[in-house]
């Protein structure tokens, strides 16, 4: 919690990338981060989860919903993945906190799946081009 905090007080965009073992991985996650003093990261959610009740709460937990798949059945959108990725630059550029699924969805059995590359080499190329000079990465598991 320490590093965390002092990443914080430097200004360092602080990335949390869970296990998506269950869905209340994020509440648990927030829930910790605010009884630390940390601020409350974005969550990037699946928008299979865009439901009535359950959209209300990731909305008030700090979530934007995504596509699950980046492109649609008619090939590469192009448009979709520029916006995706202005929009989270945007968050880094401002100190916002971000969280999300490194697999992307979670797996029916719990058991973790590989890693999808796809809002990580947001980051990557966000720091690259100097966008921000730096981002924690803080792998969590509950």
């Amino acid at each position: 919690v320490n590093m965390l905090l002092e990443a914080q007080k430097k200004g360092i965009p602080i990335i949390f990338l869970p296990s998506h073992k269950s869905h209340v991985d994020y509440i648990l996650i927030t829930f910790v981060l605010v009884n630390s003093g940390i601020k409350i990261p974005h969550i990037a959610a699946g928008d299979n989860l865009n439901i009535p009740i359950f959209s209300w709460l990731i909305k008030h937990l700090g979530g934007w919903f995504i596509r699950r798949r980046l492109d649609s059945g008619n090939g590469r959108d192009d448009l979709y993945r520029k916006c995706l990725h202005e929009y989270m630059e945007q968050l880094l550029k401002a100190n916002q906190n971000i969280e999300f699924y490194i697999e992307g969805s979670r797996s029916r059995t719990g058991k973790p799946a590989l890693p999808k590359a796809g809002l990580l080499s947001v980051l990557v190329e966000t720091v690259k081009e100097g966008i921000v000079s730096d981002v924690l990465l803080v792998p969590v598991s509950i």
